[in-house]
């Protein structure tokens, strides 16, 4: 009974840190795709055919 607590508790925790995991990479993926975003909309300007 004592092992299959500590099991248990021991999937818990392996969940817990997944689901953290996934919720670190995505806040990196929107900080990465904000940042490409700011990039290319200040590097448009130079190659814009329609600016004379």
């Amino acid at each position: 009974m004592a092992i299959s607590r500590s099991l248990g508790g021991r999937l818990q925790s392996q969940q817990i840190g997944a689901f953290q995991h996934q919720s670190l990479i995505r806040a990196h993926l929107d900080e990465n795709n904000y940042t490409l975003h700011h990039n290319l909309l200040e590097v448009r300007p130079q190659f814009s055919p329609s600016r004379n």
